[in-house]
């Protein structure tokens, strides 16, 4: 799901901080997430599935931080064996 908020170079890291939080590094925004543009460079951006929270951070010890929430919308159907 996090494609569809940034990219991430092939050469770029990811972690888990935990068992349900994620964190990608470095990303671009594909879309404007609040007063951020699309193309938007930040150091990291962790997501927290289970409180739903986008975190996007810049700088060595994350000196600057935007919270985000995340909100889950169901697009068209795939397929179906019915």
């Amino acid at each position: 799901m996090e494609k569809q908020l940034f990219t991430r170079p092939e050469d770029g890291g990811w972690d888990i901080a935990d068992t349900m939080v994620f964190m990608f590094f470095p990303v671009t925004l594909l879309h404007a997430i609040g007063e951020h543009e699309a193309g938007a460079h930040f150091d990291c951006a962790t997501i927290d599935y289970e409180n739903g929270i986008l975190t996007l951070s810049r700088g060595d010890n994350n000196e600057e931080e935007w919270k985000y929430s995340l909100k889950l919308v169901v697009g068209n159907r795939l397929s179906s064996t019915a």
